[in-house]
This record gives structure tokens, C-alpha cells and sequence, in this order.
């Protein structure tokens, strides 16, 4: 099977509001969710359309990412909001006996854009057996 990525980014928590992030943006997000128990939050995500199969996971992440820089000061100003955080995920899966492990790399302007909205970054990888 094909290594695959996928990329999210998302603004959480339990005030959030995804329609009134969704009109502030003028972003249309992939997801949303909203509170409706003590233990879920509200949430608003972009996600990338299919699992990256083709070409390397640093050109996956650039291509997702320039999507995302044109927004920077509204996801900033959203990111701002009390109660409201924000986080880019990165999951990738390759084969078990894959040898070398595909690499994946963040440039710079992905960097700064990241500190600028103020989120976390969660990488997570798994091997499938």
C-alpha cells in the first residue's frame, strides 16, 4: 500500500462558534463540530482533501499550507479569541518494512505562520503491519 498524510488545521475549544469563524474567515472549513457534551469541544477544521499518496509529504504540506497563508491575520485574530486554540496535525502512515522512511519538512514561511496564529503542532505517524 501507498504511504499517506494527512493535514489539519483547526481551531478548538468550548466557546467556539464555527459559523461565526467560518463568516469572520470567509473560509469555508472542511469540518465543524460543535459542544454537545462535557466531554467534546467545538471545533472548525481545513483539512486536506485525500490522504497525500503521491509525490513526498514535504510537497503535500507546502501545497496545504499555501492554502492557509493568505488568511494568516484573520486565523490570527480568531487564534486571539479567549478560550479559542488552535493546531496543525500532521498523520502519516507507511509500511512497516518501508526502508528509508519517507521525510517530511516544514520550511520556514510554514514556521513563522505557525508562531504568527499561535498553534501547536501534533505529528503523529503510525506503521501499517
Amino acid at each position: 500500500m501507498a504511504d499517506s498524510l494527512q493535514i489539519h488545521f483547526e481551531f478548538f475549544g468550548d466557546g467556539l462558534d464555527p459559523d461565526e469563524i467560518t463568516a469572520f474567515t470567509g473560509v469555508l472549513p472542511s469540518s465543524t463540530r460543535r459542544k454537545s457534551s462535557p466531554n467534546n469541544t467545538s471545533s472548525w477544521s481545513l483539512s486536506s482533501e485525500n490522504p497525500s499518496t503521491e509525490g513526498s509529504f514535504t510537497e503535500a504540506i507546502e501545497e496545504f499550507m499555501r492554502t492557509l497563508y493568505p488568511h494568516v491575520e484573520k486565523f490570527r485574530l480568531v487564534s486571539e479569541r479567549p478560550g479559542i486554540s488552535c493546531g496543525l496535525a500532521l498523520w502519516w502512515t507507511v509500511d512497516s518494512d518501508q526502508e528509508p522512511r519517507p521525510a517530511m519538512r516544514l520550511g520556514v514561511e510554514a514556521i513563522a505562520f505557525l508562531g504568527a496564529v499561535k498553534a501547536s503542532l501534533d505529528l503523529d505517524g503510525y506503521e501499517r503491519l
